[in-house]
């Protein structure tokens, strides 16, 4: 039978089962003196016409059923569509409220009932009063807290009942991102300040704080080893960061500090405060020797490679050469010029000193005496060092813009470093004497190859003037402080910043340890600063800022996302870029990965969502254009169902199982929120979905049913009548099988079948309200009552001349009204099966019934899409006539159930309201 024959020829129950089901649409046109019903607005969505209607108990939502295949639910207030239920092969001929108001009931073409779980029109649990939007959220993986990111705070909840645990204080910029390990036991806090702070699950303790080089932290996820943690930033850079986070540890030099140098292994350092020289223990900052009360000031310090040794140059031009403990071994003469720098060789023979007159001279420490001067700089030397190798190399930095390799035995120099564009302040070498790192004015660090000079990085993110820089032992890594108050290690092999090491002073020294893996700065402030940097590797290749991260279950993937349009994946293990995802048409603004680490998920500004083999990369499907920018995914723990939070504020769901687009859809969920859906994230058992939104709420939604909770088959014929007890606990459907059958809807079980109820189709169904009769009319003009308990004929109705296409029971459970093709609607006493009264009248065939909440009127809809409100409190009249709209066929009619208004279904594919007077 095709859609078309049903429209114009075929006859389908669509009438009321219940007496408090109901429906929705909108109507035209008035008759017999009566006050007209007042038009209320219509339900526009369906693609097709619709057939059936029904009103919850509360008459907020309407339930509708059409010839698209679709059940659908609505706002009866605002009239918007609530949610849309696929799953139905064939044209949904009924469908029914339960009156509990928590399922729907439909019946199909396609030969099978199916219930639907009423979604929430409410949020179960709202975080009140927000004043600002919350940005991020993430869900303890036990589901039994929730934290999110409200202005300035991490507020931990309890999402059954919005109740605030905590609040995680700290952050001094808005909280960005957050995310919680998999164990439980640490929430990582970013912010919009650079700042990733941790804390202990269970009570709020801090844990640590990272400072990371991009400007903001927007996107966190932990790797499933729970001792590693994955950043994205504005920087366009994702960064692995090793945890638990060491505290840094802090020393005292008791002063200004004038001058600081570490030994070339980095093992000890030397400060110099007035005239107070210290010798630190790089490892732990612990003082190895104190000298006081030196004859002046001091301005330059340096130390011997084996911190056997130091000198100092005073303010009046003196060197003096002391041992470790303080003793002095040798003192020159005043020499030319003040000193601005100092290098002594690794045995000790030599000191080069620097002077403000441009001038290196270099000192035999036996006698005090000059040995060699080296001229050619152009301007003030800042920064001296010798060569690890023979002791003959000697290099140095100058406000010339250069640094310089000099042979101190030839007394010339060898060449030049340049590249910088001001001053260089600062110098480093490797141990081996390799390669070369330069600090500058210019607030870059340069790395140089000390061979033949080439230039292999720069280094670029302080925001002040280089004072000191320092590379590890093993080439691998570089430290650089600045007047930006900032000491920031680097990956050294590619120029990539790791780690913001904040010193509240601009650094008078920088050093790498021997363990290539901590970082010591010395502050004009006289504080020391010893950290082990949390970076492990950079995660390069985007060209725009990060906005979200996933890693996968085993650990073995990084996915980041960007406002470039591409999804990068990166080997978590070496930081290297496995692939990179491209096509999206915008930013990508969101990403997940299944729990069976099968498929990722990437959500973009450009409407759509993408599903990729994380196998391959492969592209396995791209979803039609949302409604609006997809701002949040999230799977659930089947691998079944994505989640998806739009910028319009409201959520779609997506068959994962699925391969062809168009089927992928399963369910829209509407105005949620009336911002973007910023952040989501589901319950372990799927019980309810998390989400943030730009509207200053965080919401607790229970999870949308997405298919039928249960599928009643077993007719051999369409289903047209569909109805529920008014206790709930029993379901009736009719067919053109000529049955009708009795099932337990929890169980979805058929509890009996009531075979040749009619002798053709069987076109309605209803229950008396005590639910111990079941009323039932067919194609073959007779209305029957039947024992719910055994199934047993009890009685039948005569009198219609042609087909009987609907019935309702009044709420009393009195009478029994049914309509026909014979333009007839008759009223039945329901104790004896006697006709009460015919009403005549009625222009066209008699499609669906519905009486009012109070039973003292019942209103009905004709196939030529009249609608009749009939006054049957007394002797039965015509209260008002209606026309639906011209040429539109009328289905089905229900009540609201405060008998307000009735609700039409219609041929023009929408629902008719209209205001009952």
């Amino acid at each position: 039978m095709t859609r078309t024959h049903l429209l114009l020829r075929a006859r389908a129950a669509a009438c009321a089962a219940v007496t408090t089901a109901a429906g929705a649409l909108m109507l035209a046109n008035a008759a017999h003196g009566q006050a007209a019903l007042k038009p209320a607005g219509t339900l526009d969505g369906h693609t097709d016409p619709v057939y059936t209607v029904s009103w919850s108990p509360d008459g907020k939502t309407i339930a509708t059923g059409g010839f698209d295949n679709t059940v659908r639910l609505w706002n009866a207030a605002t009239r918007k569509e609530l949610r849309k239920y696929d799953g139905h092969t064939g044209l949904v001929l009924a469908v029914a409220i339960a009156p509990d108001g928590k399922r729907i009931l439909s019946g199909s073409l396609d030969k099978t009932a199916k219930i639907w779980l009423y979604p929430a029109s409410s949020p179960l649990k709202e975080l009140p009063n927000l004043a600002v939007a919350a940005k991020s959220l993430a869900l303890k993986p036990d589901g039994k807290q929730a934290v999110a990111g409200i202005g300035k705070v991490a507020r931990v909840f309890d999402p059954a009942t919005g109740v605030t645990v905590r609040d995680l204080a700290g952050a001094t910029a808005d909280v960005l991102a957050v995310a919680w390990s998999a164990d439980g036991n640490t929430i990582a806090v970013g912010d919009a300040a650079r700042a990733v702070r941790l804390y202990k699950a269970a009570d709020g303790a801090p844990l640590g704080v990272i400072e990371t080089p991009a400007d903001a932290v927007n996107a966190l996820a932990f790797l499933p080893n729970n001792t590693q943690i994955v950043s994205g930033g504005n920087d366009g850079n994702g960064r692995i960061w090793q945890l638990p986070v060491d505290a840094p540890r802090a020393g005292d030099a008791k002063g200004k500090i004038n001058a600081a140098a570490a030994t070339p292994d980095g093992a000890k350092l030397i400060t110099a405060s007035d005239k107070t020289v210290r010798i630190w223990n790089a490892a732990d900052l612990a003082l190895i020797k104190e000298v006081a009360g030196l004859e002046q000031p001091v301005v330059a310090v340096a130390m011997k490679a084996d911190g056997g040794r130091f000198a100092v140059a005073y303010a009046n031009k003196v060197i003096s050469i002391r041992e470790a403990d303080g003793k002095e071994v040798k003192k020159t003469e005043p020499l030319p010029a003040t000193v601005t720098a100092l290098a002594l060789r690794a045995d000790g023979a030599q000191v080069a000193a620097a002077g403000d007159d441009k001038q290196i001279r270099v000192i035999n420490v036996a006698d005090g005496k000059v040995v060699k001067t080296l001229a050619g700089h152009g301007g003030r030397i800042n920064a001296l060092e010798y060569g690890p190798k023979d002791g003959n190399q000697l290099f140095s930095a100058s406000a010339d813009k250069l640094a310089r390799l000099w042979d101190v035995n030839a007394g010339k120099s060898v060449r030049d470093f340049g590249g910088h564009e001001d001053g260089v302040t600062s110098l480093a070498t490797t141990r081996d004497g390799s390669k070369l790192a330069t600090g500058s004015l210019d607030k870059k660090v340069r790395i140089f190859n000390v061979g033949d000079g080439k230039l292999l990085l720069t280094a670029v993110g302080h925001a002040g003037a280089i004072r000191g820089a320092a590379l590890s032992n093993d080439g691998n890594r570089l430290a650089s402080s600045g007047d930006d108050n900032t000491t920031r290690f680097w990956d050294a092999t590619n120029g990539r910043p790791l780690q913001v090491l904040p010193t509240g002073a601009p650094a008078a020294a920088t050093s790498v340890l021997p363990d290539n893996a901590r970082a010591l700065a010395a502050t004009a402030d006289g504080k020391l600063h010893l950290w082990k940097p949390a970076a492990t590797r950079v995660l390069a290749g985007h060209a725009g800022p990060i906005l979200a991260v996933a890693v996968h279950p085993n650990g073995s993937q990084i996915y980041t996302s960007s406002a470039d349009k591409t999804v990068k994946v990166f080997d978590p293990n070496n930081g290297n870029m496995i692939r990179s995802l491209e096509g999206h048409g915008d930013a990508v603004r969101a990403v997940a990965v299944t729990k069976d680490g099968q498929k990722a998920l990437t959500g973009s500004n450009d409407k759509t969502l993408k599903i990729w083999a994380t196998g391959d990369g492969r592209l396995l499907l791209t979803t039609p254009a949302q409604p609006a920018g997809v701002t949040s995914v999230a799977a659930t723990l089947d691998n079944k169902t994505a989640v998806l939070g739009l910028g319009d504020g409201s959520l779609k769901l997506i068959d994962l199982t699925k391969a062809e687009p168009t089927l992928v859809e399963r369910l829209a969920v509407p105005g949620l929120a009336q911002g973007a859906v910023v952040a989501t994230a589901i319950a372990p058992d799927a019980s309810t979905i998390v989400l943030a939104s730009d509207d200053k709420t965080v919401r607790v939604w229970p999870f949308p049913s997405v298919d039928a909770s249960k599928t009643l088959a077993g007719h051999a014929g369409q289903i047209y009548g569909a109805a529920w007890s008014r206790d709930g606990k029993l379901v009736a459907t009719a067919a053109a099988d000529k049955s009708c059958r009795i099932w337990d809807p929890e169980q979805g079980k058929q509890v009996r079948s009531i075979d040749n109820a009619h002798e053709a189709v069987v076109y309605a169904v209803g229950f008396s309200p005590k639910a111990d009769v079941l009323a039932t009319a067919g194609d073959d003009k007779l209305v029957k009552f039947w024992n719910v308990a055994d199934g047993k004929e009890l009685r039948r109705g005569t009198g219609h001349g042609a087909a009987v296409y609907c019935l309702a029971w009044s709420p009393d459970g009195g009478r029994v009204a049914t309509g026909s093709v014979d333009k007839t609607i008759r009223i039945w006493n329901a104790a004896d099966g006697k006709e009460l009264f015919k009403l005549d009248g009625h222009p066209d065939d008699v499609y669906g019934l519905s009486f009012s909440p109070d039973g003292k009127k019942l209103a009905s809809a004709g196939y030529a899409g009249n609608v009749v409100v009939w006054d049957v409190a007394a002797a039965p009249k015509i209260a008002t006539k209606q026309l639906v709209a011209p040429t539109t066929q009328a289905y089905s009619v229900a009540w609201r159930p405060d008998g307000k208004q009735i609700a039409v279904a219609a041929s023009d594919n929408k629902v008719y309201l209209f205001e009952v007077p």
